[in-house]
């Protein structure tokens, strides 16, 4: 006898794939229809909303100042980039305040110059907050990106910076202790190299006559060993050379900024269509509701 009752599932019928895209193109066609009739019944609301979304978006670019965006690209000798970003969000809190005769007398800029800067920001190499990172790498480099409404600044803003930075009297006195190690290396150094060359001209001139090499010479330190240990601590010392002249300074620009003729603030136009958009779903938002609170009471 026959079981009643199957466990097994109804078997699923085939469906093509041309009469799947077919269902699909139809559902949407009719969400598109339904869309347009829904537009269509409240068309007094959402032009209103549509309007006012363009005249607000000319509004805003009127009131709005353009601005141009710069970065630069700096690198910190030993401090921490913590304190960088402090004093950055110092500068930046003056600009975006409108505070500009405070950050012209900080800078040592013109009136006329720290008025046309809106905002000063940084970040580390990968474009994250520079008072969140905590890396070492990068050979302590990090951005430092200004928003202003004239390029023609650019470099003065660009020497202004820097100079702020390496004539920082609180940054120097945290460079110092730093300094003065160094420079009691290089002293050694010089010292060092001063009985190497000694030593090298007293070989010298032993070879030139014929004679026996200098007393307190060794079959362990050959006039090979000798020239070897003066290149490596002449090298040395020109690297530690270098880093006391830069040493000295906070910062040091790697790349400075580049200005460009494109603002990056945004167009009137793409002004307009952004409020036009938004407003328009505005609109259409509260179309739904108004005709959901209808169809809800109906």
């Amino acid at each position: 006898m026959p079981e009643l009752n199957s466990s097994s599932p109804d078997p699923i019928p085939a469906v093509s794939f041309t009469a799947l895209v077919g269902f699909v193109l139809k559902a949407l066609l009719t969400a598109i229809g339904d869309f347009v009739r829904f537009i269509g019944r409240h068309k007094l609301l959402i032009l209103v909303f549509s309007v006012f979304g363009i005249l607000f978006g000319i509004f805003q670019f009127n009131v709005s100042p353009q601005y141009f965006k710069l970065k630069m690209i700096v690198r910190h000798t030993e401090l921490n980039k913590n304190i960088y970003a402090q004093i950055l969000d110092n500068l930046n809190q003056m600009a975006e305040t409108g505070s500009h005769p405070s950050l012209g007398s900080s800078l040592k800029l013109d009136s006329a110059t720290a008025h046309n800067v809106l905002q000063i920001t940084s970040f580390n190499i990968e474009g994250a907050d520079l008072r969140k990172d905590t890396t070492t790498t990068n050979e302590g480099m990090f951005i430092i990106q200004c928003n202003i409404r004239d390029t023609r600044i650019a470099d003065t803003l660009e020497k202004a910076l820097v100079n702020y930075f390496n004539t920082n009297v609180f940054l120097s006195k945290l460079k110092g202790d730093k300094l003065q190690i160094r420079q009691e290396r290089l002293q050694f150094m010089d010292e060092e190299l001063q009985k190497i060359d000694s030593l090298k001209d007293a070989y010298t001139k032993a070879l030139a006559a014929g004679k026996a090499l200098p007393s307190g010479s060794s079959t362990e330190t050959s006039p090979a060993d000798i020239y070897k240990e003066s290149d490596l601590l002449s090298a040395q010392r020109a690297l530690l050379q270098e880093w006391l002249l830069q040493g000295k300074l906070s910062v040091v620009a790697v790349d400075g900024f580049k200005p460009t003729a494109v603002p990056a603030s945004l167009s009137i136009r793409n002004q307009i269509l952004l409020n036009f958009l938004i407003f328009f779903l505005l609109g259409t938002l509260l179309a739904g509701i108004l005709e959901f609170q209808k169809t809800k009471k109906e």
